[in-house]
C-alpha cells in the first residue's frame, strides 16, 4: 500500500490553516500524487510509440536512399531547436491539454530516437550474417524482421526505459509553468506550481510531489541502466 502518512499530514495542516482552499486541495489529496503516478506511467508510455517506429523504417525498406535522405533533414530540422523550446512552442500552438502535452513530448522526442535507431540499423545492414543472408536470396522483409529488428530491439529498449524519465521531467515542468495538464487534473508539475504559494505554512505540499517526480525518474534510470548491463554485448564478459 501507499505509503500515504506524510499526505494526510498535509491534508490535515492545510484543511486547519488555509480558509479558501486552492484548486490543489479540492478532491482528495491522499490520493492526488497516487493517481498522478498511475497517469505518469500509463501516459509516458505512449510517446515511445511513435519515435520507435518511425526509426527502422529510414535505412530497412529496400530503395531508401531518397526516403532516407528527407527524414533525416526533416530530423536535422528539428534537432536545431532545442527539445524543451520545441514541445514549449507545440503546446503553445495547439493550446494546453493532456493530449497536446503528448503530442509535442512525442514529436520532440522523435529525432533522438530517429538518429540512434538509424546508426544502429546501419550497423546491423552492413553485417556479415545480412550480406549472406542477402546471397542466399532472402527477401528484404524476412530480413527485416528476422535479423535486423532481433538485434537493434535491445538498445532501443534502453533507450525507450532511459528517456522516459526525461520525458517526465519535461511534462512535469511543462504543467508546472502552466502550458500542460491543468487542474483539477493530477499533474505532479501544476502541483508544484500550485504549492509554492503554501511553501511557508505546508512545505509537504512542495515535498510530496517533488519526491514522486524524483523517485520515479530515478526508477527508469535505474531500470534503464539494468537493461543496459543485461542487453549490451559489449558490457558482457
Amino acid at each position: 500500500h501507499w505509503p500515504n502518512w506524510p499526505l494526510r499530514i498535509a491534508s490535515t495542516w492545510c484543511c486547519s490553516v488555509i480558509p479558501s482552499r486552492p484548486v490543489l486541495m479540492d478532491g482528495p489529496v491522499r490520493t492526488r500524487p497516487v493517481s498522478r503516478w498511475r497517469r505518469a506511467l500509463s501516459r509516458r508510455c505512449d510517446p515511445e510509440a511513435i519515435p520507435i517506429f518511425s526509426g527502422p523504417w529510414d535505412k530497412e525498406t529496400p530503395g531508401s536512399g531518397q526516403i532516407d535522405t528527407v527524414i533525416m533533414r526533416i530530423m536535422d530540422m528539428l534537432t536545431a531547436i532545442p527539445a524543451t523550446l520545441l514541445a514549449l512552442s507545440i503546446v503553445a500552438a495547439l493550446g494546453a491539454s493532456m493530449t497536446n502535452l503528448l503530442i509535442a513530448i512525442t514529436i520532440s522526442s522523435i529525432p533522438g530516437f530517429v538518429r540512434l535507431i538509424r546508426s544502429v540499423v546501419i550497423t546491423v545492414v552492413e553485417s556479415d550474417y545480412v550480406e549472406a543472408a542477402r546471397a542466399c536470396g532472402t527477401s528484404d522483409v524476412r530480413i527485416i524482421y528476422k535479423h535486423i529488428l532481433p538485434n537493434a530491439i535491445g538498445i532501443i529498449v534502453i533507450q525507450t526505459t532511459s528517456s522516459i524519465s526525461g520525458m517526465i521531467l519535461q511534462a512535469a515542468g511543462l504543467s508546472f509553468i502552466g502550458m500542460g495538464v491543468q487542474p483539477p487534473q493530477p499533474e505532479w508539475g501544476a502541483m508544484l506550481s500550485e504549492a509554492r504559494e503554501f511553501m511557508r505554512i505546508s512545505p509537504i505540499m512542495l515535498i510530496v510531489p517533488g519526491v514522486c517526480i524524483i523517485l520515479t525518474a530515478l526508477s527508469f534510470n535505474l531500470v534503464g541502466d539494468g537493461l543496459r548491463d543485461a542487453l549490451d554485448p559489449r558490457l558482457k564478459d
